[in-house]
């Protein structure tokens, strides 16, 4: 189970990491696969920030009385618009900063695969290049040895022949 998480998120931050030069919506600058995850983090932040403020600007007016009960010192809103207008107020500066913000995360996400990218070009790849490598040489030497036992035995074999007085027809191991 783990070892799947573990292969997806690799898989997730290569796609992450591949650049799409050729693939950025406009202003944003956020390649096109993750505007969906811009958004999506951009509209979970907001919505919550909007709900909140609603609560707070209805339980300040008569009418729209949610949490906190209305008393007569306060301002009283007859209609729905002058609530909207009141929470649109309220919530235009955060919105802005809601969206640079979330903005500046998703970049602060692509520096972070930019990184995860040059540490497994730097790091990573030349260790198992090395690897590699070793292997390959490993698996030259066994062939030797193999190689090598080969003829030993046939030599062995030819030996015995010859000394047994016997013919010996038998192909070198090059050529079976």
């Amino acid at each position: 189970m783990l070892g799947r998480i573990r292969a997806w998120f690799v898989r997730f931050i290569l796609f992450l990491a591949t650049p799409l030069e050729d693939e950025r919506t406009a202003i944003w600058s956020i390649p096109r696969p993750l505007v969906p995850v811009y958004f999506a983090v951009f509209v979970g932040v907001s919505v919550w920030t909007i709900y909140e403020i609603v609560l707070e600007k209805s339980a300040e007016y008569c009418g729209f009385v949610w949490t906190v009960p209305a008393t007569a010192e306060r301002e009283c809103l007859t209609t729905w618009n002058a609530l909207i207008r009141g929470v649109a107020d309220e919530y235009a500066p955060s919105g802005i900063g809601y969206a640079i913000s979330t903005l500046i995360a998703m970049h602060g996400v692509a520096g972070i695969m930019a990184l995860y990218q040059f540490l497994t070009n730097t790091l990573t790849k030349p260790a198992i290049e090395r690897q590699r490598a070793k292997g390959r040489e490993e698996g030259r030497e066994e062939g030797r040895e193999e190689t090598n036992r080969l003829w030993e035995e046939w030599l062995q074999r030819r030996e015995t022949a010859e000394a047994a007085g016997q013919p010996f027809d038998e192909p070198p191991p090059s050529q079976s």
